[in-house]
């Protein structure tokens, strides 16, 4: 099951249904061993710009497309409520915004089943990546600590593109943090709890619309989040 949150994301959701029925046609078309039915759940987060509206439709119109609401605001309250929804085997996600490329799913998917590993990262931080140059000196910053503090050895430690086995859902929905920090504390949790990780490069794109992302007070929360899992 894929699931994507959304809050106030109108002008993307064009952009990723064309991408998700593209996606669609090219896996009925792909050999993967073993074979998988694929979901996917949107999670809406009290969006007030029409885009719920916008998922309704494209729920009726594509097969194995789910829109749920969640109550509680925030990135990571939505994607523990998806979570939580979910009755698959392995859970995937991604951001709306056009970021992430639903193709890279398939590797990571291979990836994931031919090493028996727990969790796979989406990686942005290489030379082919479009991550802007602010991102990624604030990844490599935490990609540093985490090293240093946990152990860590993964090259993109906020990445917001991920496929993890569902036996592990439990320890991702208890996590505590319902904002945007979600994603480094549940990096964390993987690395601290020694989970079966790695990685796969993916081809990072602009965003479209706005980023809700604030270099400064982000920056600052995901710190907080790290050195309180050091010490926990």
């Amino acid at each position: 099951a894929l699931i994507v949150p959304c809050y106030n994301e109108v002008d993307c959701i064009p952009f990723f249904e064309k991408e998700l029925r593209l996606f669609l046609e090219e896996l009925s078309h792909v050999q993967i061993v073993p074979n998988i039915d694929f979901s996917v759940l949107i999670v809406d987060n009290n969006s007030t710009d029409g885009s719920l509206e916008l998922l309704k439709k494209l729920e009726a119109s594509i097969e194995g497309l789910q829109v749920i609401s969640c109550p509680v605001q925030g990135y990571g309250a939505a994607l523990k409520y998806g979570y939580a929804h979910a009755s698959a085997d392995y859970l995937a996600f991604l951001d709306l915004d056009n970021t992430y490329p639903l193709k890279s799913l398939i590797d990571m998917w291979k990836k994931l089943h031919q090493e028996d590993l727990d969790i796979v990262y989406g990686a942005r931080i290489h030379s082919n990546s479009d991550i802007s140059i602010i991102r990624s000196f604030g990844n490599r910053l935490y990609v540093w600590l985490l090293r240093v503090l946990l152990g860590s050895k993964l090259s993109d430690v906020c990445s917001g593109m991920r496929i993890f086995k569902a036996s592990k859902k439990g320890d991702v929905i208890a996590l505590k943090d319902n904002g945007l920090a979600f994603s480094i504390e549940f990096t964390a949790l993987s690395v601290k709890n020694k989970w079966k990780l790695s990685e796969v490069p993916i081809a990072y794109r602009d965003r479209v619309g706005d980023s809700k992302l604030s270099v400064v007070k982000d920056g600052f929360l995901f710190l907080f989040v790290v050195m309180k899992k050091w010490q926990s």
